[in-house]
């Protein structure tokens, strides 16, 4: 599954070691810790799931099913609080 960030419909600035974002709909501020930060960045230069998972198993000695789990739940829940939208196309 892709996920795009929502550039145009949210604020999101990174600060020291943590994300911070805006969601205007509901107006929560809601912040991005650990390897969340490395998936933002990821997401903000264009990378889609399948970049995000090949940078992060270079990046990180862990297993690649557990990245790939972890991936997935955080993509997912960025997505329930409407930071990253999905591409359905």
């Amino acid at each position: 599954m892709a996920y795009r960030l929502k550039k145009k419909e949210i604020a999101y600035r990174k600060i020291g070691d943590e994300y911070f974002v805006l969601t205007p709909d509901d107006n929560m501020l809601h912040n991005v810790k650990g390897a969340g930060v490395r998936i933002m960045e990821l997401l903000d230069d264009g990378k889609d799931e399948d970049g995000i998972l090949q940078v992060l198993l270079e990046e990180y000695d862990a297993p690649a099913a557990e990245v790939e789990a972890d991936l997935a739940s955080l993509l997912a829940e960025l997505a329930e609080k409407g930071i990253v939208a999905r591409n359905d196309g």
